[in-house]
């Protein structure tokens, strides 16, 4: 198997890890809404964006190792 397809396989995989996490996470928010966090709201919320952009940047970077595959197969 091709390094860069190897890479492109533990990225997809670990952003859809994250995926299942946050939906986990949200599911577990919406039944116990007692349950917060000892910091302030926007911290909160910069941690929640943090998450989110590295969620994305998982897959993104997957299809990026994807496509160099595809290309060095090509050429």
């Amino acid at each position: 198997m091709k390094k860069t397809k190897k890479i492109s396989r533990i990225l997809f995989w670990t952003g859809i890890t994250a995926v299942i996490i946050a939906v986990l996470f949200i599911l577990y928010a919406l039944n116990h809404p007692e349950s917060s966090f000892s910091w302030g709201i926007n911290i909160t919320y910069f941690i929640y964006v943090v998450y989110i952009v590295l969620t994305i940047s998982l897959f993104v970077l997957s299809n990026v190792f994807n496509k160099k595959d595809k290309q060095h197969l090509n050429n």
